[in-house]
């Protein structure tokens, strides 16, 4: 036998062949842990868009924070672009951002389902996540199972559709995200929204309107600004009471 030839069972090892087999092994092993790096280029619209006459749509967002904390965000809007339901939720849960935007969309479907609403349209900012659902692409480990739980739930709320749009499309439902609240807790609003957001609401009613008509972004823009004047000083006056 050759010096330091290292044997087992009277056969002698490929050291090259099995440093290949362990270094392979472990690629395979990152791969399959690691981030999935969704950044292929879209052709999303940039605005938030109405949906069609008569039906609803939900948006939905997470935020993840130093301390462990999770918020989703979401709101219910219709045709018209005025705002059923909107909500957020804190809890601490440990995850990855594909995951807890799994939870997030879970949860809005659920609530709208308590409101009675169906046969809606879902919209969200999370590529990996929409691309799952949609069966484009496998999800990464341990994100088939709440992939699982939204199609099951989408099912039996009668989901339409589900969408990937642009980030500056989801920007209502991003900025509810990030709404304070008290560590695990919920709070909705029927038919309303906090009063800091009614300006993002407008915007995007406006940006949306002008697509549709045809209509100067500029002129809009001009009565948008006046509008978000008038809820200032309004806010003020409430405050000073």
């Amino acid at each position: 036998m050759a010096r330091n030839q290292a044997c087992m069972n009277g056969e002698c090892f490929d050291v090259e062949r099995t440093i290949n087999n362990a270094q392979n092994l472990f690629l395979e092993f990152q791969n399959a842990n690691k981030e999935p790096q969704c950044t292929s280029k879209t052709q999303d619209n940039p605005r938030w868009m109405r949906s069609e006459s008569g039906k609803v749509k939900p948006n939905m967002d997470m935020a993840k924070f130093r301390d462990w904390a999770v918020r989703y965000g979401f709101v219910v809007r219709d045709s018209e672009g005025d705002v059923l339901l909107a909500g957020m939720k804190r809890t601490y849960i440990d995850g990855s951002n594909t995951y807890l935007e799994g939870l997030a969309l879970f949860f809005v479907i659920q609530q709208s389902m308590l409101l009675g609403f169906s046969h809606f349209y879902v919209e969200s900012d999370s590529k990996c996540l929409i691309d799952g659902i949609q069966a484009k692409a496998i999800p990464e480990i341990g994100c088939d199972v709440v992939i699982e739980y939204v199609c099951t739930i989408a099912k039996a709320a009668n989901v339409s559709s589900f969408s990937k749009i642009h980030r500056s499309a989801n920007r209502l439902a991003h900025e509810n995200a990030h709404f304070e609240l008290n560590p695990n807790s919920e709070r909705f609003w029927i038919e309303e929204i906090p009063s800091h957001l009614e300006s993002v609401r407008l915007s995007d009613s406006l940006r949306s309107l002008a697509m549709a008509d045809g209509t100067r972004l500029k002129d809009l823009q001009e009565t948008h600004k006046r509008i978000d004047q008038i809820l200032q000083t309004e806010s003020m006056k409430r405050e000073a009471t």
